[in-house]
């Protein structure tokens, strides 16, 4: 009877202390939140909230509504190895990369939902439709067809299923942007004097030179080893210190290397002339440029951390272009339409980066010689590396027409890749087949 006791008056002195502690609790809360004060009501969920105009229950009922043909929002058809759509000129390419990954996880999602709702769990066998189309104020919606079953030895069951990835609210994130204040270092490789590179002297000088612009311009010479090209080589360098005596605050440097003339070991030798902090534009003399994409290059172009791959808008054949017209303009139009040219998206010669960057992921192959490959193997080291790569149209670069030809020597790849590039490059389909009729005619 002593030890009841003994332990109901232990009991009761701790709820005695509990409700003190309470009390001392309640008073400080009042004390620091007074009754007139209220707690800021907690964020709604986007996508649960039903007045939230995000919410795909209520914006899907105000899906997009088109009025004209141009504002269809069409699907894109793919399946599980591939997407059809008209991507880069390409009808249909491989699933690889952020594709591949987006339509496996949308299917995962799918059949978590369909045995989320079902009582019998479902095995995904096969998808047999995939759509696919982006909304930009709803989000992602998906159409699939697919094929599933019950149990191994069931018959496969079609469903078609529709499901959205809802865009939330707009959120800021840090960025990041190159310093405006840097020099721009064009580098040049040239092995003789044409009219293409008076034409980039020219342009230098409207937008560079009389504007006073905050950039450089450094050429690399290939001296050649017949009487006429070393002539050549002494014209360009004529043609270079008659503008550098035009404009004494100007730089524009010169430097002669021996050997037959290869892009990728030209532009090495120049850019290993530069400071590793010194941002540095890897330039052809027949891409035409602005005040507006020199800015995008100092912005878009992040030391140590981003390069700048813009993709050069390509004019056509002006005797194509205007074979409908009595005579060519002696300056056509540079438009960016479907009747004056392309983006040459599989082209990465022109670059922003800086020379450390350059430096850090490997370089040029300087083993390339003749046509094409050494700027493919520079971007896939700069993808492969550390340092992010920014890949954009830029509307300020516009590859002028020439007269070209693939050297039969080349190897496979540079000779296809040549051929392929020179087909592009004469004008569109429908101004191939004008010409192709009418020489049928004739």
């Amino acid at each position: 009877m002593f030890w009841k006791r003994k332990i109901s008056a232990i009991n009761l002195l701790k709820i005695m202390s509990c409700m003190m502690i309470g009390f001392t609790a309640r008073s400080i809360i009042d004390f620091i939140l007074p009754e007139s004060s209220t707690c800021h009501p907690c964020p709604v969920c986007p996508t649960c909230d039903q007045q939230n105009p995000l919410n795909p229950k209520t914006s899907m009922m105000d899906e997009f509504k088109p009025k004209t043909r141009y504002e269809v929002l069409r699907w894109a058809y793919f399946t599980e190895r591939h997407l059809f759509e008209n991507l880069d000129d390409d009808p249909r390419i491989g699933l690889i990369g952020n594709f591949k990954f987006d339509v496996q996880d949308i299917i995962s999602q799918a059949m978590e939902i369909i045995n989320r709702e079902s009582t019998i769990q479902y095995s995904f066998k096969r998808l047999a439709n995939g759509y696919r189309r982006v909304d930009a104020l709803l989000g992602v919606e998906y159409i699939l067809d697919l094929e599933i079953k019950k149990s191994e030895k069931a018959r496969r069951e079609p469903r078609r299923v529709s499901l959205i990835r809802p865009f939330t609210r707009v959120q800021s994130q840090p960025v990041k942007w190159g310093e405006e204040s840097q020099t721009v270092n064009f580098v040049v490789a040239l092995s003789r004097v044409t009219s293409r590179v008076k034409a980039f002297m020219q342009r230098y000088e409207e937008v560079c030179l009389k504007t006073n612009e905050d950039a450089s311009l450094f050429v690399v010479l290939f001296t050649g080893t017949t009487p006429e090209e070393v002539y050549e080589v002494e014209e360009v360098k004529n043609l270079l210190v008659s503008y550098q005596e035009q404009y004494p605050d100007a730089i524009i440097t010169f430097i002669e290397t021996k050997g037959t003339f290869s892009r990728a070991v030209g532009l090495d030798l120049g850019i290993r002339q530069f400071s590793e902090d010194s941002l540095v534009f890897l330039c052809d003399v027949d891409v035409g440029f602005d005040n507006t994409f020199l800015d995008r290059c100092r912005k878009n172009t992040i030391y140590k951390q981003q390069a700048y791959f813009p993709i050069v808008f390509s004019l056509y054949d002006p005797a194509l272009i205007y074979q409908d017209s009595e005579k060519i303009p002696e300056t056509p139009s540079q438009d960016i339409t479907k009747h004056n040219g392309f983006w040459v998206h599989y082209g990465f010669g022109m670059a922003c980066l800086y020379n450390q960057d350059y430096q850090t992921v490997g370089g040029f192959d300087t083993s390339t010689y003749g046509w094409g490959g050494e700027d493919v193997d520079l971007y896939d080291k700069f993808i492969k590396s550390d340092i992010k790569v920014f890949r954009a149209v830029d509307p300020s670069l516009i590859h002028h027409y020439h007269n070209r030809s693939c050297d039969p020597d080349l190897n496979a790849d540079q000779y296809r890749m040549c051929v392929g590039a020179l087909a592009d490059s004469i004008g569109s389909k429908s101004q191939l087949a004008k010409k192709m009729i009418g020489l049928k005619k004739d």
